[in-house]
């Protein structure tokens, strides 16, 4: 069975995974703004913290030669100095590096290859860089090709967020010394809010996942590089059925969702037979935590302006590690970003079987329960 190229992850209307408590009911008025349960303060710290990263100046390193390798990725840090950014929860999860580097990215399987060929080629419409591809960039033909399956490029500076053991593989960069940061600062933090507004990549609830629940098995890895006037996002995140999503997301400005910009989008190689066909498991690629067996609604519509959702969500727990609990539900009808109060879903309660009360965060179109 083939799969269409899913993008950027995105689950704004899928239930994606909730805990081994058997019936969860949940509260929901949707248009005007209502006082909801109380917040978790926790998580909502956590949350906001993840976006609100600072380079630690104490931390940075002159490098050279650095490679570093992921699936269809390969980055060569020339010569520069990188930066690691302040800890969350006692982990590095950013760094920023500015100087003089080569990345080299390829896809996987026949649908990833021919729609990086089809980008390459200007054959993609859905595609956007500022302008024409930058000169930076040198196209190469697979052997015996006259279409362009790899590329490779020169880049001036890269935007790093992970959790996937790059703080580790560079652990002893870390104490080299300090340097003040000044412009890379500034460059990680307007990255690291663009990542913020760039819907779909959900970094914090994964990171979030791992650091609450002790679930490690959905680390990601975000590459952000500086190519001529624009920048090129490879992201690899394991909790997705694609892993690996490369395009752009070129800044619209605050409380606004990014247009997304595909280039290619692929699962890992191992999930492809010698021909490049897709060969896995499609239940198992979905990555599933619950089999939900029912679903019931109450819809109340008290007026033309708003209405209220009581739900009751019955399933069986598929892992037992899950004590924070994440599911997809959107924060505004249309296209206003969840930060604004436009026609807003305001979830008022969260319950566990027995009716007790659960402590949640809902923002960025996630909630997270515990």
């Amino acid at each position: 069975m083939r799969r269409m190229p899913q993008g950027l992850p995105n689950r704004l209307h899928d239930l994606i995974r909730l805990p081994a408590l058997g019936l969860l009911m949940v509260g929901m008025v949707v248009f005007p703004p209502l006082a909801g349960a109380a917040e978790d303060a926790e998580l909502a710290r956590v949350f906001d913290s993840f976006f609100s990263l600072e380079l630690d100046s104490t931390r940075s390193a002159a490098v050279e030669n650095i490679k570093i390798e992921r699936d269809g990725l390969v980055i060569e840090l020339k010569s520069g100095r990188l930066w690691f950014a302040q800890p969350l929860l006692g982990r590095v999860t950013g760094a920023h590096f500015v100087g003089d580097g080569v990345v080299s990215m390829r896809a996987n399987g026949l649908a990833g290859v021919n729609m990086l060929k089809a980008t390459l080629s200007g054959k993609n419409s859905g595609v956007s860089f500022p302008g024409k591809l930058p000169g930076e960039m040198v196209l190469q033909p697979a052997s015996g090709e006259k279409e362009f399956d790899l590329f490779q490029s020169r880049f001036t500076e890269v935007f790093f967020r992970f959790t996937d053991g790059l703080d580790e593989q560079l652990a002893g960069l870390m104490a080299d010394g300090g340097a003040d940061a000044g412009a890379a600062q500034s460059s990680f933090k307007k990255r690291n809010r663009e990542a913020f507004y760039a819907e779909g990549a959900r970094m914090e609830r994964d990171f979030i996942l791992e650091e609450f629940t002790g679930l490690d098995r959905f680390p990601f890895f975000l590459a952000e590089f500086r190519i001529g006037p624009g920048w090129l996002t490879y992201f690899l995140a394991h909790s997705s059925g694609q892993e690996v999503w490369i395009g752009t997301h070129p800044s619209q400005g605050a409380g606004v969702n990014q247009r997304i910009f595909t280039w290619t989008a692929f699962d890992l190689a191992e999930n492809y037979d010698n021909a490049g066909r897709w060969d896995a498991d499609l239940f198992l690629d979905q990555k599933p935590l619950l089999d939900i067996s029912k679903i019931e609604m109450t819809i109340d519509i008290p007026t033309t302006v708003m209405f209220s959702i009581d739900a009751r969500v019955t399933f069986m727990p598929l892992v037992e590690e899950l004590s924070v609990v994440p599911f997809a539900l959107i924060n505004n009808f249309g296209y206003g970003w969840w930060e604004k109060g436009g026609r807003p879903v305001t979830l008022k309660s969260v319950q566990d079987a027995e009716g007790r009360e659960l402590p949640f965060i809902h923002k960025r179109n996630t909630v997270l329960v515990r």
